[in-house]
């Protein structure tokens, strides 16, 4: 009895693609192999497709006529290098990434972002209104043997600017704020609902309501305050800060929690702690300091040796992780020092009183105290509060 083995040798017949499925996959072909030309017959080799050599022809000459590729001798195209960023984002695997924006003279940005080790190129026409120092979301695609990351914003998570000192002025019925803080912007229109007292000449700190997509599109805000009695140098001053990202006032939301602290030293919490009182403790700071945030301690012990303390305060103890304190503490980093003024990383309930070690007040502090001998030489020391 004779056996047909055919059906074991049968190879799985690879079905022809839809229209739709062949320019889809010629598109990525040709972006994956830039700078090399095909014909019809050499596409369908390399792909290994089942459709006719006449489909893949019509194929090619639509996505010619679609500026897609590009014609060039002996019936052989390739990929059209003039395709938009939107075209390449269709044919290829993308990614997102989250990082900052680095603005160029010439209006194009690079997203530095933690997740990927090279700057990502975004042309001017995908920057989505982002500006210098903005947190965006960038969408790229990922081109084999692209030399140059490139990718467009999807989002803006995080403005740097959100707050503007400038000057009002007013033709007709159109109010129009010239910022003094940034070059980024030129001009900011105010609703009259939104004037909050301002008159035409004044200096005022407006908060940025609605953001023009580019240069040619308005952007919108409110007045926050009108700056009376203020020279030029506090303009100034003010206007380095916000130029650097700083805003000038705290959220309501963190002045009521900071209101709301507890100033109470209570026996509960010394009883917990290490008690400092009965040690000579200084700090050395200037004349017109208004927060004292570390200090020293000294005494000498029975045996000889000498007690030496470093103390910060306890800020900690204060705020509770996750709360509006924290995020804005988070936010600022850190306090700004400029030649005449502070501008602090927490309210002043907090950075010129409860977490000031101002002279004869007892304060809470995270310390680090270490026993020394004569000689210098640390013989023990301790962490803690």
């Amino acid at each position: 009895m004779k056996h047909n083995k055919q059906g074991s040798r049968r190879r799985v017949q690879k079905s022809s693609l839809s229209r739709k499925d062949l320019i889809k996959t010629l598109s990525k072909f040709f972006a994956e192999n830039k700078r090399k030309y095909y014909n019809a017959r050499s596409i369908t080799s390399k792909l290994d497709l089942k459709n006719s050599k006449d489909s893949v022809q019509n194929a090619l000459e639509y996505m010619c006529q679609d500026n897609w590729i590009v014609a060039g001798s002996d019936n052989k195209f390739t990929w059209n290098n003039n395709n938009s960023m939107d075209r390449s984002h269709k044919v290829h695997p993308k990614k997102s990434f989250t990082g900052k924006v680095d603005m160029t003279r010439t209006g194009a940005g690079y997203i530095v972002s933690d997740d990927y080790d090279e700057d990502i190129f975004v042309h001017p026409k995908n920057l989505k209104g982002a500006m210098n120092n903005d947190i965006v979301r960038v969408e790229m695609s990922m081109i084999p043997g692209k030399r140059k990351p490139e990718g467009k914003i999807t989002e803006i998570v995080t403005r740097a600017l959100s707050q503007v000192l400038g000057t009002i002025r007013n033709s007709g019925n159109v109010w129009t704020v010239y910022p003094a803080s940034t070059e980024d912007i030129h001009e900011i229109q105010i609703k009259e609902k939104n004037l909050n007292g301002a008159k035409d000449g004044d200096h005022i700190l407006l908060e940025i309501t609605k953001w023009g997509k580019n240069q040619h599109k308005t952007f919108y805000g409110k007045i926050l305050e009108v700056l009376k009695n203020q020279s030029e140098n506090d303009i100034a001053m003010q206007s380095i800060l916000l130029d650097n990202g700083f805003e000038l006032h705290f959220p309501q939301e963190v002045m009521d929690e900071a209101a709301a602290i507890s100033r109470e030293i209570t026996t509960n919490e010394v009883a917990r702690r290490r008690d400092m009182r009965g040690t000579t403790t200084f700090t050395i700071d200037p004349e017109t300091a208004k927060d004292f945030d570390d200090a020293l301690s000294f005494k000498q012990l029975e045996n000889g040796n000498y007690e030496v303390g470093v103390h910060i305060a306890d800020v900690a103890h204060y705020i509770e992780e996750g709360s509006a304190l924290d995020k804005e503490a988070l936010n600022r980093s850190t306090s700004v020092y400029l030649v005449d003024r502070v501008l602090p990383m927490l309210p002043e309930e907090l950075s010129n009183d409860l977490c000031s070690l101002n002279p004869n007040e007892d304060k809470y502090t995270f310390s680090a105290i270490f026993e020394m001998k004569k000689n210098g030489k640390i013989k023990s020391e301790w962490f803690g509060r």
